[in-house]
């Protein structure tokens, strides 16, 4: 696990910052979600809550008060043995929450797409030249999550919204593994023009198919992380 420490000074809770918009525990599961989001928190990592209250200058109480939220949201399990742990997925639980996500993702769009408007797309094709551009993992996911959200949000649905970005983040470790391994290609670039274009004609249909084809085929790369961690691991 790496080191929660290393995050910028303003990541700290401190008067007169993130407590007056947000509650401590809220501060905390916003804060374990995104190390998750990022890869600084790996699937079956355990989860110190000492350590972490100290890292982010909090008592325990709202630290485990956080660790409650993202269970009920499927980041966090509860082991009888080990505590809290960053939960990790088996296969049909992946197919289980991509086939929920092209539902929802789905109607997004539907809504989404009817509402876009010229600086959406010309914001969207700059996502897309930040992807190509991106550096590092974490940027490529940062650039691409923005670029679906950006269709998402336009639905005017923000419960809609939020319940994608929760199945979102439970896959993006997954991707952040399989980037690393394989490196980026340029299968999903294309997927995102495909779904820009149907966007920008208005083709509701046509941004379904695309986005359904982008999701399959994110899918398979997840998969393929799972059953390379299952054969790794131990016996």
């Amino acid at each position: 696990m790496r080191d929660l420490d290393k995050q910028p000074e303003s990541s700290r809770l401190e008067a007169g910052t993130a407590a007056d918009r947000l509650t401590t525990a809220q501060f905390v599961a916003r804060h374990l979600r995104e190390a998750i989001a990022r890869g600084d928190l790996m699937p079956g990592a355990r989860l110190r809550q000492n350590e972490i209250a100290a890292q982010l200058g909090v008592s325990t109480t709202p630290v485990r008060e956080a660790f409650g939220t993202l269970q009920a949201i499927g980041l966090v399990r509860i082991d009888s043995r080990r505590g809290a742990v960053v939960a990790s997925s088996t296969e049909e639980e992946i197919n289980e929450a991509y086939e929920i996500r092209l539902a929802l993702e789905s109607l997004a769009t539907a809504k989404g797409i009817l509402h876009l408007h010229d600086h959406d797309f010309e914001q969207m094709e700059r996502l897309l030249d930040d992807m190509d551009r991106a550096s590092s993992q974490d940027e490529w996911l940062s650039a691409n999550n923005r670029f679906h959200l950006s269709i998402y949000s336009a639905s005017g649905m923000p419960n809609l919204c939020s319940l994608i970005q929760t199945l979102r983040d439970s896959s993006t470790i997954y991707l952040q593994i399989f980037l690393t391994v394989h490196g980026r290609n340029e299968r999903p670039q294309a997927e995102h023009q495909a779904i820009l274009e149907a966007c920008r004609a208005r083709d509701v249909g046509a941004a379904i198919e695309a986005l359904r084809q982008h999701l399959h085929a994110t899918e398979r790369s997840v998969l393929e992380v799972i059953r390379n961690q299952a054969r790794d691991r131990p016996r």
